[in-house]
C-alpha cells in the first residue's frame, strides 16, 4: 500500500516532523518520511504531490555543508574558492579523476565531475581510500590510486584536515563537542570490537559538527522566511522542509515574492549567524529556486542572482498560458 495508506480523506499527506530525535539537531520526519523522496526526477511518486494553490516552489541552499566545512575549519583555500565561486568539483575531476583529458562539455567529463563531487563531499565527512575503492558507483581505480587522491585532497585543504583532527583530540579530552550555536554534540564510544573499530567514529566526528551547524543555519533562515510570510499576509504555505531546502505551495501571484523572500533569507545567513550566535562564518551563502506545477515536476532552476521579478513572472505566465492552450485543445477536440 505504501504512501496510499498515509493519505487522509482529503487526499493530503501529513508527515510528522520531529525536533529532538537526531544527534545533530536536524529535523527528522516519520509516518510517512517526507524527507526521503529521491532527488531530481528519479521518484515518479513526487509528481503526484500536486500544488493546491497553483505552483510548487523549492528553495534550496547551495552546497551548504561544503560552505560550512570551510566556515568552521577556516581553511584558507576553501574560503578563497567560495568567495570566487570556484568550481571545486570540476577542479577535482581534472586533478584526480582524469577529467583533464576530456572535453569539459562532454558526457564523460560530466560523469567524472559527478564522481568528484561525491568524493569531495564524502571527504568533509572523513571519507577513506578503502571506502571509495569498494564503492561500485565510484571510478574503478586501484586502492593505491584512491590513497593518492585522498592525500592530494588533504594536501590542498590542510586547514580542513587540521580542524578535523583537532575535533578528534578535543572529543577524547572532554567527551563532547560544541557548535557555534551552543549546541552540544555527543558521540557513541564503541568498546566492543565485534561492532567495528574501537573508540569514537572518525566519520561521525567529521560529520556531526558540519551537519549540525548547517541545521542551525537553516533554522535561523526559516524564522526569517516565516516572519516575512506573516508580514506580507501571504497565502503561500510551507509544505516540506528537507534539511537544506524549503518547499512551498504558492498561488501564481506569490511565486515571485516567495522566491525573493527565500533568496534574501538564505543569503543573509552569515549576518543572522553573527547576530544570533556571534560567529563570523567568513564565507558567502547562496541558494537556488526551482518552480513547477508538482513537487516532481520542478522544471526550471534559478540561481539566486536570476531570481528577479521579470524572470520569475515570465515563467509563471508562460506556464499558465500553456495550460490554457492545452485546455482549449482538449475542449475543441
Amino acid at each position: 500500500k505504501g504512501l496510499v495508506s498515509k493519505v487522509d480523506k482529503y487526499s493530503y499527506l501529513h508527515p510528522n516532523f520531529n525536533q529532538t530525535v537526531t544527534r545533530t539537531g536536524r529535523l527528522s520526519s516519520s509516518n510517512p518520511n517526507g524527507q526521503n523522496f529521491p532527488r531530481s526526477g528519479t521518484a515518479p511518486i513526487k509528481k503526484l504531490i500536486n500544488s493546491v494553490l497553483g505552483f510548487t516552489v523549492n528553495a534550496d541552499l547551495s552546497q551548504i555543508e561544503w560552505r560550512n566545512a570551510g566556515a568552521l575549519s577556516k581553511d584558507k583555500v576553501m574560503c578563497e574558492e567560495l568567495w570566487h565561486d570556484f568550481d571545486v568539483h570540476s577542479d577535482r575531476a581534472r586533478r584526480s579523476f582524469g577529467g583533464d583529458q576530456l572535453d569539459s562539455h562532454s558526457k564523460a567529463f560530466k560523469a567524472m565531475r559527478q564522481a568528484s563531487k561525491t568524493f569531495n563531499f564524502r571527504m568533509i565527512y572523513g571519507g577513506t581510500a578503502k571506502a571509495f575503492f569498494y564503492d561500485g558507483a565510484m571510478p574503478d581505480f586501484p586502492l593505491q590510486k584512491y590513497e593518492e587522491i585522498v592525500q592530494d585532497f588533504y594536501k590542498k585543504y590542510k586547514g580542513l584536515r587540521s580542524w578535523q583532527l583537532a575535533n578528534l583530540r578535543l572529543l577524547d579530552k572532554q567527551k563532547y563537542l560544541r557548535s557555534p550555536s551552543g549546541r552540544v554534540l555527543t558521540f557513541k564510544y564503541n568498546s566492543n570490537p565485534d561492532d567495528g573499530a574501537l573508540g569514537y567514529s572518525p566519520q561521525q566526528v567529521c560529520n556531526y559538527p558540519v551537519q549540525s551547524f548547517s541545521t542551525d543555519c537553516m533554522l535561523v533562515a526559516m524564522y526569517e522566511v516565516y516572519k516575512k510570510l506573516i508580514k506580507y499576509n501571504l497565502l503561500s504555505k510551507v509544505i516540506l522542509q528537507v534539511h537544506d531546502s524549503l518547499v512551498f505551495d504558492c498561488p501564481p501571484d506569490e511565486v515571485w515574492i516567495v522566491s525573493k523572500i527565500c533568496t534574501d533569507a538564505f543569503e543573509s545567513i552569515p549576518a543572522l549567524v553573527k547576530q544570533h550566535f556571534g560567529f563570523d562564518m567568513g564565507v558567502p551563502i547562496t541558494c537556488e529556486v526551482a518552480i513547477g506545477r508538482t513537487y516532481g515536476d520542478l522544471k526550471v532552476e534559478y540561481k539566486a542572482k536570476e531570481v528577479t521579478y521579470s524572470t520569475i513572472n515570465t515563467f509563471v505566465l508562460f506556464e499558465m498560458l500553456t495550460d490554457c492552450l492545452k485546455r482549449l485543445y482538449v475542449y475543441h477536440g
